[in-house]
């Protein structure tokens, strides 16, 4: 079942559209939505996207809800310690041995700087120093404007991070070569607790979910991906819907290193245990792109492990293993 945007969700209309599938009352529906709202924390985003209607008891304890994701960031997120995470400037500098790229924040007094750095680079990528969500990075050939009016440009859109454009393994190119196809990897603890592979999708620049990409579940022993790709409409991908590139079985390359190098990005700041990190990978090594303090719960709805079975008891083990050592 097809879902829109939490902008565009009509409560009523959802729930007889559930009760019309289940072959259920409308009303019984709308109670067992309230009944998983008060018993699991969920709204009614996580009843849609993670088909809490269709799932038994013990399958909705195991649900990675709104609610419990707050819970976990409240619990172990420092509100002291996130701007790290959330100014993306201060996340390059906190992380600049693990990005392996050139970058640069404009400023009022930094003109020069910024004309030596279209020089050096061809293509540039510029975003919002706050940018959340991949849904305002943009990629500018510099030779198609002049520096000047560029300059200003970005200043008055508030594009104030630029950086270089990273070169992607071929392997990831060959699935969509216009983005940069990024693997996240989420962190409790220092505990690697799910992997996915992000694809670009039309001619995004960015992976991002919200920009129609593709995203699929990863097999954190084997790096390979073992379900078919996904987007935020529900649609299911094999082979890329552009390239025609296999999606399912595709091979992470370097998967151990990979494991590795999050595991120490994941203890660098240890007062932030909840983050949702995303790495591209070249030819030679896998790097930092960006992290994420305020991990976003739909996407283990969108993705499964196992049919029917949330996230949530991988998350107790990893506490479970904090305690214990």
């Amino acid at each position: 079942m097809k879902r829109r945007k939490k902008e565009n969700i009509n409560f009523f209309y959802e729930m007889s559209q559930i009760a019309q599938e289940m072959k259920k009352n409308t009303f019984t529906i709308i109670l067992d939505y309230y009944l998983c709202k008060l018993k699991y924390k969920a709204n009614i985003e996580d009843y849609l996207i993670f088909e809490m209607y269709k799932l038994n008891k013990y399958e909705r304890k195991t649900i990675i809800t709104q609610g419990i994701n707050n819970s976990y960031i409240l619990k172990y997120n420092d509100p002291k310690y996130i701007h790290s995470f959330e100014n993306k400037a201060k996340f390059n500098k906190t992380f600049s041995k693990y990005i392996n790229r050139t970058w640069l924040e404009l400023k009022e007094t930094n003109k020069n700087e910024f004309a030596i750095f279209c020089i050096d680079h061809k293509e540039v990528i510029t975003k919002p120093v706050n940018n959340q969500n991949g849904s305002k990075i943009n990629k500018l050939k510099v030779a198609d404007y002049k520096l000047k009016e560029l300059y200003e440009e970005l200043i008055q859109n508030n594009q104030t991070l630029i950086e270089e454009v990273v070169k992607q393994c071929d392997k990831l190119s060959k699935l969509h070569p216009n983005s940069i196809n990024t693997i996240r990897v989420i962190t409790l603890l220092g505990n690697i607790i799910a992997a996915y592979i992000k694809i670009g999708n039309k001619n995004n620049v960015v992976d991002s979910f919200e920009r129609e990409g593709l995203i699929a579940t990863i097999d954190l022993k084997t790096g390979k991906v073992n379900n078919p790709a996904i987007n935020k409409m529900k649609e299911i991908f094999e082979n890329h819907p552009i390239t025609n590139e296999k999606i399912l079985n595709f091979q992470i390359p370097y998967w151990k290193k990979l494991k590795k190098v999050c595991e120490e990005v994941a203890l660098e700041i240890p007062q932030v245990g909840y983050v949702a990190w995303d790495f591209y990978l070249n030819d030679e090594e896998c790097y930092l792109m960006e992290g994420d303090a305020f991990p976003d719960n739909l996407i283990y709805g969108y993705t499964t492990y196992q049919k029917n079975v949330g996230l949530l008891p991988i998350f107790k083990k990893a506490e479970e293993r904090e305690i214990e050592e």
